[in-house]
């Protein structure tokens, strides 16, 4: 059972409709395991600095920035590296 619930917020949900299918399927994977551990050891998430409780996950050469409130996980944005940092003040 799940110990988390994952949301996507609506810029997530719009830049994950615009990704190839192949793409897009393996961003969800990545996120849907997030429901049972937010905070996995590794380099994979990584807390962005000058904020408390926001995330990023690295899926390759796409990011995803997610906060986490209590038991949700909010995904507040998915992009490519490269334009991930610029949005958000991130």
């Amino acid at each position: 059972m799940a110990e988390f619930h994952v949301e996507l917020k609506e810029p997530a949900r719009r830049q994950i409709q615009k990704l190839s299918p192949l793409v897009a399927r393996r961003i969800v994977a990545a996120l849907e395991k997030l429901a049972s551990n937010p905070y996995p050891r590794g380099t994979a998430i990584a807390r962005l600095k000058g904020h408390d409780n926001v995330y990023r996950l690295r899926i390759g050469d796409w990011r995803a920035v997610f906060e986490i409130v209590g038991r949700t996980v909010s995904v507040l944005y998915v992009g490519k590296r490269s334009e991930i940092y610029s949005r958000g003040g991130f």
